[in-house]
């Protein structure tokens, strides 16, 4: 019963229904803490923590990814450990506690290193480039971002393309814009099938488009964005929400933009 109620977590979350999704989640993680199923606690555990992210909720989303990492290092499931790892620094990402994310992001690296989990290392080297891009360390965001890019392309290629978005802006912020068009065109490829990490991917693309005066296709881009984050059921304190948001301010700028 446990296992069915955490697939209909699964379910709900797909289609957007967030609060069946909550629901069901902690249903199935009484279920496993009753029949002492630690592994599925776990996994449950960190599955109400990736809604409670998407919602925005971040502290809400620490709180069970922090319970699902201490019965994941308890139980020995190092897979499981990386993956809470990386689930505690998207958070704090979204908190815009950088550092602390960084933290988190290479403790889980060096797991799914030694474990060799290639789709976990590449998601969180591209993690780190972000955040080193949104720190202003350009050598080293473009070094994670080819590094995740070539690992991804094999293990996830969906974020191989979100990596491809993240690059084509550095090379925008450094007027390599045949580079920029290049990394955009082999990303959007990519996510195109997958509307939020579309949504997000196209936040990117404005940015790039705006840095390389195509002021209307930036537009054009942005209000994609919009859209899917609207059919998503996008709350404004989403990854997907405040990526729009920053984008409209970085293209307002200059040109003022409709609300």
């Amino acid at each position: 019963e446990g296992i069915n109620l955490g697939n209909l977590g699964g379910i709900y979350a797909n289609i957007a229904q967030y609060e069946e999704a909550l629901n069901y989640y902690k249903q199935a993680i009484e279920i496993t803490r009753d029949i002492g199923d630690k592994r599925r606690e776990s996994i449950n555990l960190g599955n109400l923590g990736h809604v409670y992210l998407f919602l925005g909720q971040n502290i809400e989303a620490i709180s069970y990814y922090e319970q699902a990492l201490e019965i994941a290092r308890d139980i020995g499931d190092k897979r499981s450990e990386g993956i809470n790892l990386g689930s505690l620094g998207s958070a704090y990402t979204n908190l815009d506690q950088y550092e602390e994310a960084i933290k988190y992001f290479q403790e889980a690296i060096t797991i799914s290193q030694t474990i060799g989990d290639k789709r976990s290392e590449g998601i969180n080297l591209g993690n780190i480039g972000d955040l080193f891009l949104k720190l202003n360390r350009s050598d080293e965001a473009k070094e994670h971002f080819i590094k995740a890019i070539q690992i991804c392309e094999l293990s996830i290629p969906p974020a191989a393309g979100a990596f491809q978005g993240s690059l084509a802006f550095l090379y925008a912020q450094q007027g390599n814009f045949e580079e920029a068009f290049v990394s955009l065109e082999k990303g959007e490829s990519l996510v195109a099938i997958y509307p939020l990490e579309h949504g997000k991917f196209l936040s990117k693309k404005a940015k790039t488009l705006y840095l390389a005066k195509q002021d209307k296709q930036a537009i054009e881009a942005l209000q994609l964005a919009t859209t899917i984050a609207t059919e998503l059921n996008a709350s404004n304190d989403s990854e997907l929400r405040k990526g729009i948001k920053t984008t409209k301010a970085f293209l307002s700028e200059q040109h003022p933009l409709s609300p």
